[in-house]
């Protein structure tokens, strides 16, 4: 968890130094329930992040495109 926060941090402050941050959201959990929440409008204009161990091919299947 140490190093997800150095990481949040770092993006923020790159994000800041790129005149970006107001599009940056960081969340601490990616799940089927928090990619659904997400609009078509802004997951259609969005780059998604995810480190979860290999399983990212679970998460983001057919159902979910």
């Amino acid at each position: 968890m140490k190093f997800l926060k150095k990481v949040g941090k770092q993006f923020k402050k790159n994000s800041i130094a790129n005149g970006v941050a107001e599009n940056i959201y960081i969340q601490s959990e990616a799940s089927t329930q928090s990619i659904a929440a997400i609009s078509d409008a802004v997951f259609k204009n969005s780059l998604i992040m995810i480190d979860i161990e290999g399983s990212e091919f679970d998460l983001l299947n057919e159902k979910i495109f």
